[in-house]
């Protein structure tokens, strides 16, 4: 089931020109709408930082490309991924399917990858006269525009008063030309524009001197006669004096009435102006936010999302690899985790024995009636508490990680106390090889579906087993990389709004909490801070913590999910 709608990071755009879909109307909308349009479909996670970044980017972007609706459809669904599909239509998305990495960090390039799936593809190209052609002289280039055939459903006959507009440049530029094209769209019935290849035999047959291209010929429909206009030392200029030129003689067309006449930029201005409306809270009583201490709700809460919907993220078998990760997170799970009865413990006894004997490739489908089997003990996802945010986007499934790991390295450390005063000196010299940090490693980079939260873990946790040389390595390292990230998270400035606002980034633990963790100069004693954190996610405390817990609400998470990425897919046609 799709994720509820108050979890959705575009609910607040009113204004932009995105369509939100669900799994109930994914296929219906896509076919509805793309007849002849390229639909650009942005796929989320709404807890993952990098998304709601992306969803910023994406949302100015449909205000950009507004007056490109005839063409572009944008639409996003909570479930990472972003789709490109192109007309005709297709009948296997996954197949046809062009992925792209979600590197994308301005609203340029995403045009720009936009603009070059349009021109790729042979329907929209030709439907829309977007490839460039070839002429000998100014005749022919005349001609070509006199026998404009722009809308194929239904041809229109020359009119002489339609203006005649030929961009020269040079191959191979793509973007120049089919972005005035496109932008342009709407005023096919009062200029016709095409572009042209700026080979030496036509800019001979024009000029007797040498030109920069690109530029824009104005061409007489009487005469043939032809002139150049705008700014031929800048492209950038010459675009936006040529479009704004035509806007200024024939008005705002429809979809692009409040389109700013330089598109190739956005202001800081409006940046800052859409970020305050994308994040502005709506009906939100802070009242209402319980924060809870630690629980078993959210440790629970985070296995479940983690071997349930994250491991599995629409994929249809595990490879090797992914196997051995799974079974190493099972195993490492049923020996660290700080269980608080034995039902859920059943469980991952049962599936550390099932995958005994699995080595190779597994079935996801298998795995999934395996975990569902033996799965009644452990408790269906409930509203957090802890990791409980102001809205569903906030806090939620990482912080869950997060303590999930945290309460697993303690026990661990806990574990290798118990060992080290139960053996004598010759074997205590020789500390167990830590196991809960390298499979939290494996699990981030195998499986966890925020790219950037990815890179990042994995960069600091570089040669990690050579940064644990003590029994408590595991959680002081843990503790300091969380902080380093919520250091980092709290001092991005131009992305403060992917922090809850009731609970912005802290280091923790604070003074308030742990007076003994920090000195006069605000410097942290990890010997206080070991103290501190062993109590903080003791088995004793989260369960006198979860007792407490009133309230409970079920939410709603979607069962499937994909990589962060961009597609690019073709689309249907009746």
């Amino acid at each position: 089931m799709i994720q509820t709608q108050s979890s959705n990071l575009y609910d607040h755009h009113d204004e932009s020109n995105v369509i939100s879909l669900s799994d109930k109307t994914f296929f219906n909308q896509i076919q509805s709408v793309n007849k002849d349009r390229l639909i650009i479909i942005n796929y989320y996670k709404h807890w993952s930082p990098e998304c709601q970044r992306f969803a910023i980017l994406f949302t100015n972007f449909s205000h950009n490309i507004r007056s490109w609706q005839r063409i572009v459809k944008l639409m996003t669904v909570d479930f990472p991924i972003i789709q490109f599909i192109e007309p005709p239509g297709v009948k296997d998305i996954g197949r046809d399917a062009k992925q792209i990495n979600h590197g994308i960090d301005t609203i340029d390039n995403l045009r720009k990858i936009t603009i070059e799936t349009i021109v790729s593809n042979t329907f929209l190209a030709n439907h829309y006269s977007l490839i460039p052609l070839m002429a000998k002289n100014i005749d022919e280039i005349c001609f070509i525009l006199k026998q404009d055939n722009h809308d194929q459903q239904q041809l229109l006959s020359f009119k002489e008063d339609r203006e005649l507009y030929a961009i020269i440049e040079r191959v191979p530029e793509t973007e120049f030309g089919a972005w005035i094209m496109i932008d342009m769209i709407d005023y096919r019935n009062f200029v016709t524009i095409k572009r042209f290849i700026g080979d030496d035999r036509l800019m001979t047959s024009l000029f007797s001197y040498p030109i920069k291209l690109p530029i824009i010929l104005e061409i007489s429909s009487t005469t043939c006669q032809y002139r150049i206009i705008g700014n031929v030392k800048n492209s950038r200029m010459l675009r936006n004096e040529f479009i704004q030129s035509i806007r200024d003689r024939f008005g705002p067309m429809i979809n692009s009435d409040d389109i700013d006449d330089h598109l190739t930029t956005i202001t800081a201005e409006q940046r800052n102006r859409s970020t305050n409306q994308f994040y502005k809270m709506k009906n939100i009583d802070e009242n209402k936010v319980v924060h809870y201490n630690l629980s078993y709700v959210d440790l629970h809460n985070a296995l479940r999302y983690s071997l349930v919907f994250e491991v599995v993220n629409g994929r249809r078998r595990f490879n090797g690899r992914q196997l051995q990760v799974i079974k190493r997170l099972f195993t490492t799970i049923l020996q660290y985790f700080p269980f608080d009865n034995e039902n859920v413990r059943r469980l991952f006894k049962r599936m550390t024995g099932w995958f005994s004997n699995k080595n190779d490739r597994l079935n996801v489908d298998k795995y999934l009636a395996a975990v569902k089997t033996a799965d009644g003990f452990l408790k269906p996802l409930e509203s957090w508490r802890h990791c409980n945010g102001s809205r569903p986007i906030y806090r939620g499934y990482p912080c869950g990680l997060w303590v999930l790991f945290h309460a697993m390295t303690v026990h661990e450390f806990n574990q290798t106390k118990m060992a080290m005063l139960n053996t004598n000196d010759t074997v205590r010299k020789t500390l167990p090889e830590p196991k809960v940090l390298p499979v939290m490693r494996d699990y981030i980079e195998t499986f966890f579906t925020c790219l950037q939260c990815r890179h990042y873990f994995l960069n600091v946790s570089n040669n990690l087993l050579e940064q644990l040389p003590y029994p408590n390595s595991s959680v002081i390292w843990l503790w300091t990389i969380h902080n380093q990230m919520n250091s980092r998270l709290s001092n991005d400035d131009g992305n403060t709004f992917i922090q809850d606002p009731h609970y912005p980034k802290y280091q923790f633990p604070t003074r308030t909490m742990c007076p003994k963790c920090l000195d006069d100069r605000g410097h942290y004693n990890q010997h206080y801070v070991i103290d501190y954190l062993e109590h903080y996610y003791s088995k004793s405390t989260m369960r006198a913590n979860s007792a407490s817990c009133h309230h409970h609400h079920q939410v709603n998470y979607m069962t499937i999910s994909m990589m962060m990425t961009i597609l690019i897919i073709n689309g249907f046609q009746n």
